[in-house]
């Protein structure tokens, strides 16, 4: 007799490159950079995707694109970064890993120069080898640079460029329009927002259908995974919480290992 009792919390789900996400079209991303880029004036923004982070010997840590450079590109690889120029010849340029028999034989293809141009819209686009050789070229006569200095190896290039006359005078952090535009919800995306929801419904609604004394919190956390999955997101918003019993109390919970007891309430 099941008498584990559930107490459930839905976890809005994240999509980014799934079959879901596709639905936002390359239109809707030029027309978020064409905004941001009418709140800059004659001023650059950079943007640079985070580093994969090394798990041990020849194994990453799965890579998951920076939520900002998401939301203006939709591009999801590592060794990226970009530019907004507003008013110039090329306004948007991108940096990408070119593709390479070794990349290809590790990872598969990926986008490369090529795509960057067809798939991503870019104006102009270069390897990521050399960002840091052109760079400097486009920071010439520009009043404010944004960027959020979160990446060190580019503050160490950046910083030094500012002795120099003709360079940027104030660094802005570019958090300031993100947060406002992000604030604010197109159809397109409320349309996503809602299909989250079912999916993450859809997964509670069939766990507590299967939550039983003498399971592992692992066995519910794979089960609402699976289900997700199945509804066509490729990832959580964040690490699946099944806390059963004292763990329940610990809210962000996330070792997911304890068998549940009778009378125990389960925290997902």
């Amino acid at each position: 007799m099941r008498k584990a009792i559930a107490l459930v919390i839905s976890l809005i789900l994240l999509f980014s490159g799934s079959s879901i996400a596709e639905n936002i079209s390359p239109v809707t991303y030029k027309q978020r950079r064409e905004t941001f880029m009418s709140n800059m004036g004659n001023d650059i923004a950079i943007f640079v995707a985070p580093e994969v982070t090394k798990r041990n010997s020849d194994i990453d840590y799965k890579y998951r694109a920076n939520s900002n450079i998401y939301y203006l590109t939709g591009f999801e690889e590592p060794e990226f970064a970009f530019l907004l120029l507003p008013g110039e010849e090329h306004e948007y340029i991108m940096f990408v890993k070119p593709n390479s028999q070794r990349s290809k034989m590790w990872h598969g293809e990926g986008i490369g120069i090529e795509g960057a141009l067809d798939k991503y819209g870019a104006d102009t686009a270069y390897s990521i080898e050399e960002f840091y050789e052109i760079l400097p070229k486009y920071l010439r006569n520009k009043e404010n640079l944004y960027y959020n200095l979160e990446n060190k190896e580019l503050n160490t290039e950046i910083l030094p460029l500012f002795d120099r006359w003709n360079s940027p005078k104030a660094i802005v952090d570019p958090g300031a329009i993100m947060n406002k535009m992000r604030t604010f919800k197109t159809k397109e995306e409320i349309v996503l927002i809602q299909e989250s929801i079912n999916i993450t419904s859809n997964a509670m609604k069939k766990v507590a259908g299967i939550i039983e004394p003498g399971m592992n919190e692992s066995e519910v956390a794979a089960f609402i995974e699976y289900n997700f999955r199945l509804g066509g997101s490729v990832r959580n918003a964040f690490p699946s919480i099944v806390g059963s019993g004292k763990n329940s109390l610990a809210l962000h919970y996330t070792k997911n290992n304890c068998i549940m007891n009778d009378g125990d309430v389960v925290c997902i």
